[in-house]
């Protein structure tokens, strides 16, 4: 089995994670960040038109005007014809109507919305959530969520054992939502309330990649987190004058937000003395099919 070393930690390469087996094994994966575009699974697998392009540094999140946007917005990046690579210089929303979330490990001091969706399609799938708070997955407005093969641990607090949480909405109207969970482990009580249609065609939307067994999870989430550690200046991504560019946070949407909390979708471990960048790769339009690969513990790529 194939392993790399950074700074003198030895990570082995055949995790079974298939965007990480992609393209970390090679030693000098930082100096290629852009072999990420051939790693894609799920609704982003043909997302690469970027690939080969310049950089392009998202500094306005506003969306304001969508004929003409200002050059800086992310919808100025996906209008252009040539190809981009695209990085985030601080926190976004980010809504999409078909979203995977993959490989990804949620953590400690994390409270809720991991995610939180409304409306759309959403495939959570061979994630290891170690803690929460207050609930798991939530959701409004009749979102089709899909839960497969990941591992839930609820936390001590015998009134937050339950994964799932419908935000302001009435039993009456929630049951008819499609939320499933196929293939899930549940540990220390954690539960997982289902609810609509049982039926395959009802999560063909919601469906983006075969899912792993959960046994796997830590294998499959081993390299979830920093790239490298926090001491790896190879993790950061540079402007090419050796300048870190300043990272953060990102929260997931299917829409707007009706959760009355401040609480995001970030873990709330200290930070390195530098951020690290949220690397990227937005590569067709708004509107398209993306993957969504986030990591929540102390920084992003």
């Amino acid at each position: 089995m194939l392993s790399y070393t950074t700074n003198d930690q030895t990570t082995t390469c055949e995790t079974g994670n298939p965007i990480d087996d992609c393209w970390r094994c090679n030693p000098n994966w930082q100096l290629n960040r852009q072999r990420l575009a051939d790693c894609g699974i799920g609704f982003g697998q043909y997302a690469i038109g970027g690939k080969g392009g310049r950089f392009y540094v998202v500094t306005d999140s506003s969306d304001n005007d969508a004929v003409n946007p200002r050059p800086g917005t992310l919808r100025y990046a996906v209008i252009q014809t040539e190809p981009l690579w695209i990085v985030f210089s601080a926190n976004v929303h980010i809504r999409l109507s078909q979203v995977t979330i993959a490989f990804n490990h949620f953590g400690q001091k994390l409270v809720q919305r991991m995610p939180r969706c409304r409306r759309g399609y959403i495939h959570v799938v061979n994630n290891d959530f170690t803690q929460w708070e207050m609930y798991a997955i939530g959701g409004s407005g009749n979102p089709t969520i899909n839960s497969q093969g990941n591992r839930y641990i609820a936390p001590f607090n015998g009134n937050a054992k339950e994964v799932t949480k419908r935000v302001e909405t009435g039993e009456e109207e929630w049951r008819e939502w499609n939320w499933r969970s196929e293939g899930d482990v549940m540990v220390n009580g954690a539960y997982f309330v289902a609810s609509g249609a049982g039926v395959e065609v009802k999560y063909e939307k919601a469906y983006s990649v075969e899912p792993k067994s959960a046994s796997f999870i830590d294998q499959l989430t081993m390299n979830a987190g920093v790239l490298g550690g926090r001491t790896n200046k190879q993790s950061k991504w540079t402007d090419g004058n050796n300048s870190v560019v300043g990272g953060g946070g990102m929260v997931l949407e299917s829409g707007d937000d009706e959760d009355n909390s401040n609480y995001m979708f970030w873990s709330s471990a200290p930070s390195p003395p530098i951020s690290n960048s949220i690397l990227f790769p937005v590569l067709t339009s708004l509107s398209s099919f993306l993957f969504l690969y986030v990591t929540t513990s102390s920084a992003l790529l």
